[in-house]
C-alpha cells in the first residue's frame, strides 16, 4: 500500500503503475484530467506477452582442490609428490645404512622403507576405511604424513629384521 500526493498543472492523460519485487504484473491507473474539475478513471490490465522467468539462486561452488578429490581419493598431483617422498625417504635410508653397516643392510632397509611407505599410502588411494574422510579433512599434508608413518613403519620392519639377521649370526 502506498500514498503519493501531487499538483497537476495541465489537463491530459495521467498514468500510474506500481512495481514490488515479487510482484511480476501490475495494473495500469489511467486517468483523463480537465481542467473542469472532473475525471474520468479507467484502470489498464496489462496482457502478459512472455513467459517470466524467475531470477536465479546462487549456487554453493567448493573450490577445486589439485590433490583431493571431492570424493577422497588422492589426485595424480598427490602420487607425484608422495613418490617423491618415498624415493627420498629410500634413498636416505640406503644411504645412511650403508655407509654405518654395509651395503646390504642398506638395500634391505631402503626396501622395507619404500614398502612400508607404498603400503600406507596405497591404503589411502584405495580408500579403505577411513582413508577418504582422513583424506577430505587433512588434504594433502594427511597424505604426506600417512605415506611418512609408514615409511617409518617400514624402518621400524628393517631395524627387527637386522636385529635378527644380527642375533642369528
Amino acid at each position: 500500500m502506498a500514498h503519493a500526493s501531487f499538483g497537476l498543472d495541465k489537463p491530459g492523460l495521467l498514468q500510474i503503475k506500481a512495481a514490488s519485487e515479487p510482484a511480476n504484473l501490475s495494473k495500469i491507473l489511467g486517468m483523463d484530467v480537465t481542467l473542469a474539475g472532473g475525471a474520468a478513471v479507467t484502470v489498464v490490465t496489462p496482457v502478459l506477452t512472455g513467459s517470466v522467468e524467475p531470477t536465479p539462486t546462487p549456487t554453493l561452488v567448493t573450490p577445486e582442490n589439485n590433490f583431493i578429490t571431492p570424493a577422497g581419493y588422492p589426485r595424480f598431483n598427490a602420487w607425484v609428490i608422495a613418490m617423491l617422498l618415498l624415493l627420498a625417504g629410500a634413498w636416505l635410508a640406503y644411504w645412511t645404512v650403508s655407509s654405518l653397516r654395509g651395503g646390504r643392510d642398506g638395500v634391505r632397509w631402503a626396501l622395507c622403507v619404500l614398502l612400508g611407505g607404498v603400503a600406507a599410502y596405497n591404503y589411502l588411494a584405495l580408500g579403505f576405511p577411513g582413508s577418504q574422510d582422513w583424506a577430505n579433512g587433512h588434504g594433502m599434508i594427511g597424505i604426506l604424513l600417512i605415506t611418512f608413518v609408514g615409511e617409518w613403519v617400514g624402518a621400524l620392519g628393517a631395524w627387527l629384521w637386522t636385529r635378527r639377521v644380527s642375533a642369528s649370526k
